[in-house]
């Protein structure tokens, strides 16, 4: 994905840094859907104040046309924070549009690129974001294993999307097809709002929130039909990436199941 940054404001070049990171961050789990952003900086308001920063994020996708988000906030990091939040909010609507009407997306995307600088600690962020809650043992938290799957290795992937639906997993859950694909945005949602999250190098969730996935599902005829379906879908793309290995190892020892399944699954010809 190619970033642009623009801005006439002396002051808001600065934040030329934190507005790449925090774009090229925010936006990997679905880089492959947007090949050029731009990120534009402006104090509208000039030195007479108030909520007056204003950033703009055009995102020229890949299919979907040219998307344009706009945010203002009395400081610089909060509208760019505003700004990405909604326009991955957009993409996301696109990205489940589109599979809904069957609509064409990229054969491939591209590989994920180097990791990015993680952005500094923001000491303005309280942490009090939470995962949504769903009912222990129902369908859409069964759902948020299989989205936790899909985004372990740190982006989106269309063959692993593609065998989620090969798979005709939502009818396995006991969901609808779109009912599902809204589990995985909302998923996605979550760990964008929880920027407090430590976000580890190898799985794009700490252990702790792993955990309290993982025990939202102690039935164990569900959990072993859980384990299977996201062993496929991290084989789709017949790459086991070390956030993916992280996360059904996770799911293995939480769950009690036996570890010859992964180790099994680790040996077998690709």
């Amino acid at each position: 994905m190619q970033v642009i940054f623009e801005s006439r404001d002396p002051q808001a070049a600065q934040m030329r840094h934190l507005a790449v990171t925090r774009l090229q961050f925010v936006l990997r789990r679905v880089q492959w859907l947007v090949p050029r952003a731009t990120v534009r900086l402006s104090d509208v308001n000039g030195p007479r104040g108030g909520v007056d920063k204003r950033c703009q994020v055009e995102l020229d996708t890949d299919g979907n046309g040219k998307v344009v988000i706009t945010a203002q906030s009395r400081d610089w990091r909060s509208a760019i924070d505003a700004a990405l939040a909604r326009a991955t909010r957009v993409l996301m609507r696109l990205w489940q549009r589109g599979r809904r009407h069957g609509r064409g997306t990229p054969r491939d995307p591209p590989p994920p690129p180097p990791p990015c600088p993680r952005p500094e600690p923001d000491p303005t962020d309280t942490g009090t974001h939470t995962m949504r809650h769903y009912p222990r043992n129902s369908p859409q938290a069964a759902g948020r294993i299989l989205a936790l799957a899909l985004l372990s290795d740190g982006h989106l992937s269309k063959r692993e999307l593609d065998m989620l639906d090969s798979l005709d997993a939502h009818t396995v859950l006991g969901l609808g097809r779109t009912e599902l694909h809204t589990v995985v945005h909302g998923f996605c949602e979550d760990l964008l709002s929880c920027m407090h999250l430590s976000w580890g190098d190898a799985c794009r969730v700490d252990q702790a929130t792993l955990a309290a996935l993982m025990d939202d599902i102690d039935d164990p005829a569900l959990r072993h039909t859980l384990l299977q379906l996201c062993l496929a879908i991290v084989d789709a793309d017949a790459h086991l990436a070390e956030g993916e290995s992280v996360m059904l190892t996770a799911a293995i020892h939480h769950w009690g199941l036996p570890r010859d399944l992964l180790r099994t699954h680790r040996t077998a010809p690709v």
